[in-house]
């Protein structure tokens, strides 16, 4: 009984190592997955511009610009322009830098007509994105055919 223990002992750590190793290679290769890191995209975000229109040109004076926050497990927080917002993103996708919202709830307040025109603008861009690139402090949510969202980290 000694010996059979002692190999299923043995067999455990083996198979819990080489676990471990796929699960540090796995994380290895997707570095956008690594929290705290410059090329992550978990951490709160500031929106700059929407399909390559700069947000200050078409916020009120004096308003603040949506934000965007994705944490490590998978929900989404934000504000719009007026209103907040919550939603979750398939954290799988994200492993292959792709960019999969599920339905967003937001509170319903109402703005100026600019505003709520770029709330609406904002919150479509999210829903439309189906990809996201972190480069240089800058997350780009995209489709297939164009850059919808840009936003720079804002340092927490």
């Amino acid at each position: 009984m000694g010996y059979m223990s002692g190999l299923w002992t043995r067999v455990g750590a083996t198979v819990l190592a080489i676990a471990v190793t796929a699960w540090l290679a796995a994380c290895a290769s997707s570095p956008s997955m690594t929290p705290g890191s410059g090329s992550s995209i978990f951490g709160t975000w500031r929106l700059t511009q929407i399909e390559g229109v700069d947000v200050k040109a078409v916020q009120d004076e004096g308003g603040r610009a949506p934000t965007l926050t994705v944490s490590v497990d998978g929900m989404i927080f934000g504000f719009t322009g007026i209103n907040q917002l919550n939603s979750s993103v398939d954290l799988e996708a994200l492993a292959r830098g792709e960019f999969e919202m599920g339905l967003a709830a937001t509170t319903r307040m109402a703005g100026s007509p600019a505003a709520m025109a770029m709330e609406s603008r904002f919150v479509s861009g999210l829903a439309d994105a189906t990809r996201y690139t972190v480069s240089n402090g800058e997350l780009t949510l995209s489709n297939s055919s164009r850059d919808l969202l840009r936003f720079v980290r804002v340092e927490e």
